[in-house]
């Protein structure tokens, strides 16, 4: 998910996000802190309006809710830590960005 943030003071920014449920978002503390405003866009282009429900500047993470709720599947979250040297990738839409970025291994090679 595409985050834009707003504020009176500092402008606007955005940053990236994922669904844990059908109306729940997780996105970086430094994404939603300072916000007045908060959009969540779709891969598809839709927007939906939220709220922060948790942010925790301490370990950058923020939960959002939404103002209506999603028809998608919501990613799952691993059980444990990844092997040291396992390979990762990240997802995300930096600098402002409108194309879905990926920095990491060979997507080709990724399983479902």
């Amino acid at each position: 998910m595409r985050i834009r943030a707003a504020s009176c003071d500092d402008g606007s920014w955005t940053g990236s996000g994922f669904v844990t449920s059908q109306d729940v978002v997780v996105t970086a503390a430094h994404v939603a802190s300072g916000a007045r405003t908060l959009t969540v866009q779709t891969g598809e282009g839709a927007l939906f309006e939220a709220e922060p429900i948790a942010i925790v500047p301490r370990h950058d993470v923020a939960l959002l809710r939404l103002e209506e709720a999603l028809v998608v599947s919501p990613l799952s979250l691993a059980e444990s830590l990844p092997d040291r040297g396992s390979d990762l990738a990240v997802l995300g839409y930096p600098l402002g960005t409108y194309d879905l970025r990926i920095t990491g291994p060979d997507p080709g090679s990724w399983t479902r």
